[in-house]
C-alpha cells in the first residue's frame, strides 16, 4: 500500500531531467501510483521547471510517507475528482 507512490514520469523528459537535476533518480526509490502529492500541488509538467517543483513534492512526499499522508493524498484525490465532476 504505502509503496505505491509517485506517479512515474513521460519517459522524453527522463533522460533531459537527469542530467539537470541530480537528485531526480530519488523518486525511483518507491513504486509509482495512481496519484501523488505531486499531482495534487502542481499542474501538468510541461517544461523542466514544472518538473524541478514536482520533484520537490515527490521528494517531500517520499521523505515524510506514512499512513496519515497516504490516506491524506487519497482524500484529496478523491475530493479533487468529485469537485470536478459537477
Amino acid at each position: 500500500m504505502l509503496d505505491q507512490c509517485p506517479m512515474p514520469d513521460k519517459t522524453s523528459f527522463i533522460e533531459k531531467i537527469n542530467k539537470e537535476m541530480p537528485h531526480y533518480s530519488i523518486k525511483h526509490t518507491v513504486k509509482p501510483g495512481l496519484t501523488g502529492w505531486a499531482q495534487l500541488k502542481c499542474i501538468y509538467d510541461e517544461s523542466i521547471r514544472d518538473e524541478k517543483e514536482k520533484l520537490q513534492h515527490d521528494i517531500f512526499f517520499i521523505k515524510h510517507l506514512n499512513l496519515r499522508l497516504y490516506f491524506k493524498t487519497i482524500w484529496l484525490t478523491l475530493k479533487m475528482i468529485l469537485t470536478r465532476l459537477r
